[in-house]
């Protein structure tokens, strides 16, 4: 029962391990962080509900200037939720591209005599197309 627990214990663990050893930093980040705009997004969202019904009743100019700027305040972090979202997507296409890149190959074999090659060449001669003719 012991080695059994034992046992399950190591395998969570080993599991663990290899997740934050082939975890990629960057995407870590970009996961925290767009966790952390959308946070505050939502607590924005629902502060400005209290700041309309504080500045409706109060009826006070600097309550309606707290409103406002609490607005700009969540269309900013949305633009930079935005903006992370796009540099994102940019770097991702970057890596697949890069991948792609890796898969072209440039050098070209020929497989045959040097009979064939020949002929390949001089019947490549006659398919050309003179521009004075």
């Amino acid at each position: 029962m012991v080695k059994r627990k034992l046992k399950y214990f190591l395998i969570v663990i080993l599991l663990l391990f290899t997740n934050t050893i082939f975890a990629n930093p960057n995407l870590d980040q970009w996961l925290d962080t767009e966790k952390t705009y959308k946070d505050l997004i939502n607590t924005g969202m629902g502060s400005l509900d209290t700041l309309a019904e504080l500045a409706r009743e109060s009826e006070h100019p600097r309550a309606f200037e707290v409103l406002s700027r609490a607005i700009k305040d969540v269309a900013d972090t949305t633009e930079k939720l935005m903006a992370l979202q796009a540099d994102k997507k940019k770097l991702s296409k970057e890596d697949e591209d890069k991948e792609k890149a890796k898969a072209i190959t440039n050098n070209n074999l020929f497989v045959g005599s040097t009979t064939d090659l020949q002929r390949m060449l001089l019947d490549h001669d006659k398919n050309i197309i003179d521009a004075e003719d």
